[in-house]
């Protein structure tokens, strides 16, 4: 049985670069406003807003 969770990814959209946005956001958002999370990250980027996407891999 999927439980509230699946659920929810099954709401997002079927095309899956859409989908991973809608992910993306939906962590973002949640890294932000979880009481827990919130405390432990300073900055949450968006692929596309991070400044440094397209540098060497570390």
């Amino acid at each position: 049985m999927p439980g509230p969770f699946s659920g929810f990814l099954n709401s997002f959209d079927p095309d899956p670069v859409k989908r991973g946005r809608q992910f993306e956001h939906f962590i973002k958002w949640f890294l932000k406003a979880d009481p827990e999370w919130s405390t432990q990250v300073d900055q949450v980027w968006l692929w596309n807003e991070w400044p440094n996407r397209w540098g060497a891999a570390r």
